[in-house]
């Protein structure tokens, strides 16, 4: 699949496939979302950059509101998303903090930021990663 994307020679349109992997994940099951998640950490950073991940949170963050219609849970899965690349390193913690990041994303950008807070999530995404046979990095 890397090679496949890579032979397109699109490196302007890569946070289309974040944005789109993501999305298209929203209304399958938790696997599926898990698979996704894998996915972008196996093409980061060879094919992906930091700033496509972020390019294609920031296009998701501007069409959650059609995602809803059809995915009730789009913001908090979208947070959870967002949270699962600071810890796989796809994104720095300071994007959260981004004001542009802030605007677009506001609620899912806080949900995450409580995600990633080591009194409520900090030991559980650890110890899932390992489960699901993630990468395993801690949060700090």
């Amino acid at each position: 699949m890397t090679r496949s994307i890579s032979e397109m020679d699109a490196r302007l349109y890569h946070y289309e496939l974040v944005k789109r992997a993501i999305s298209m994940s929203l209304d399958g099951r938790e696997r599926e979302r898990e698979l996704v998640s894998r996915l972008l950490s196996a093409l980061y950073p060879s094919l992906l950059s930091t700033a496509d991940v972020g390019k294609g949170f920031e296009r998701l963050f501007e069409v959650v509101d059609d995602l809803q219609v059809d995915v009730p849970s789009a913001v908090r899965d979208i947070a959870t998303f967002l949270a699962r690349a600071v810890v796989d390193e796809l994104l720095p913690p300071s994007f959260l903090s981004d004001p542009l990041v802030l605007g677009l994303g506001g609620e899912m950008v806080e949900h995450a930021k409580l995600l990633l807070s080591r009194d409520h999530m900090g030991a559980r995404c650890v110890q899932d990663e390992k489960r699901e046979g993630g990468k395993g990095r801690g949060l700090s």
